[in-house]
């Protein structure tokens, strides 16, 4: 199954190397579609924030809306992995 893989740029918990080593642990195997969201944190992708937190990201809630609707779209394709990924 492909994977969609979501990091941070500025997430020092689960850096973005770390993404970025799964997809080329699995290249060959498995299609990972890796996406690096720029200026976000570890905590960014939380629809609720923890107290006394404050995102680095200019527009949280236009992130999280285009974050719910990526990540719907490559949920519900329900195309074949080689229709998916063919050149």
């Amino acid at each position: 199954m492909p994977m969609l893989v979501w990091s941070a740029s500025a997430d020092t918990i689960a850096p973005p190397a770390h993404a970025a080593y799964l997809q080329q642990a699995l290249a060959g195997r498995v299609d990972v579609d890796l996406r690096v969201t720029e200026g976000a944190s570890h905590l960014s992708f939380l629809n609720v924030l923890p107290p006394h937190i404050q995102d680095p990201l200019p527009d949280r809630e236009a992130f999280l809306d285009h974050l719910t609707t990526e990540v719907c779209a490559f949920a519900l394709d329900r195309r074949s992995v080689s229709e998916r990924y063919s050149p």
